[in-house]
């Protein structure tokens, strides 16, 4: 059981210091390059390649990190991000469009165009509503 408090502990603390560094609304991505820091509210998308993810910017700049988006995930979400495939984490700020229709589409300001899979139908769609006040 101590083993347990103590790693129940370790991650409670961990998930304050990512909170603090959110607080902030900016990140830290390590490229092949570098280490930068992105304006949160600057990314459009992210995007899951094998062990690696993209981040496209609203800029039109595209960043490659060594991580998986899963990784990313828990950081991005309290900034308004949500998971439309396994391959995707999209910036709410920027959704065009939402295709209601059997495509269930997700247009973007920067002309991308995502297919929003139904096993993150759900989440996607109560974080929509939340987001831009719907009802259904």
């Amino acid at each position: 059981n101590n083993k347990e408090n103590q790693a129940n502990l370790n991650k409670f603390l961990r998930q304050l210091q990512i909170q603090d560094q959110n607080k902030t609304g900016r990140i830290a991505i390590h490229t092949a390059e570098a280490i930068e820091i992105l304006e949160v509210d600057q990314i459009v998308r992210c995007q899951a390649e094998s062990n690696y993810s993209i981040f496209y910017m609203a800029n039109g700049k595209n960043w490659v990190v060594s991580k998986t988006l899963k990784e990313f995930v828990q950081k991005l979400e309290p900034y308004g991000f949500v998971r439309t495939h396994r391959s995707h984490l999209i910036n709410m700020d920027y959704i065009l469009k939402f295709r209601k229709a059997k495509s269930h589409q997700i247009e973007l300001k920067d002309g991308t165009v995502l297919t929003l899979s139904a096993g993150r139908r759900e989440e996607f769609m109560r974080k929509f509503a939340e987001k831009f006040g719907m009802d259904d």
